[in-house]
């Protein structure tokens, strides 16, 4: 499973000059875009989808380098796939999409590395993150391109997340970013086959 997010991070707080962005505990709105793309052991195709997030978070700093962040919202997970015809009839075969929703908990750390494309050694602008995510689905609809539909057994995942950060200083406390960061699922039948690459967009505003 692939999946892709494009976003940015807003931190919002009293200007830079009076104090450091390293110092202050910060929250904020988050929210993602999902594009998936799905393995099974029985063909060679894959799945698609799109899907979307919303959630908040919460980020600490525990040193000038070190920052922890937690977040927890609610996210929907699309995947489709078109099961061909086959024998001596030939068609063009049925469409079939899955719909996973339901909440979600992320826990990451992120590793600064100060000034590393700027002179101004106080700002940190490049960082790397790792942790995890649980997604707890709490609803599963299979819709058929007929437009029948059926409900399915919903589905539980981990993922663990990795991969940089790039930070902008916007001034007065304003700090844009954008991450890509690589996932894969470590729990269930889809473990180690659900992997790709997330962006992801949060508004933060210092406590």
């Amino acid at each position: 499973l692939f999946f892709s997010s494009l976003g940015f991070c807003l931190i919002e707080g009293v200007s830079e000059r009076e104090v450091p962005l390293w110092s202050e505990l910060k929250w904020g709105l988050q929210g993602h875009g999902l594009g998936a793309i799905s393995s099974v052991d029985y063909s060679e195709e894959y799945s698609r989808g799109f899907g979307w997030g919303v959630g908040l978070e919460i980020q600490k700093d525990f040193t000038p380098i070190v920052q922890g962040i937690f977040g927890i919202g609610y996210q929907v997970m699309n995947l489709g796939r078109v099961i061909s015809g086959s024998g001596i009839i030939q068609d063009p075969g049925s469409e079939f999409s899955q719909s996973q929703s339901g909440f979600f908990t992320r826990g990451l750390l992120r590793y600064f590395f100060p000034g590393a494309f700027l002179e101004n050694r106080e700002f940190r602008n490049f960082s790397w993150e790792f942790g995890g995510e649980y997604f707890h689905t709490l609803r599963a609809i299979q819709t058929h391109s007929s437009g029948v539909t059926q409900t399915l057994t919903a589905s539980k995942f981990l993922f663990f997340e990795t991969g940089p950060t790039v930070h902008w200083d916007a001034g007065k406390g304003t700090v844009l970013a954008i991450s890509p960061h690589f996932v894969v699922n470590l729990v269930g039948e889809s473990a180690f086959k659900l992997m790709g690459v997330r962006l992801g967009l949060a508004i933060n505003l210092v406590l």
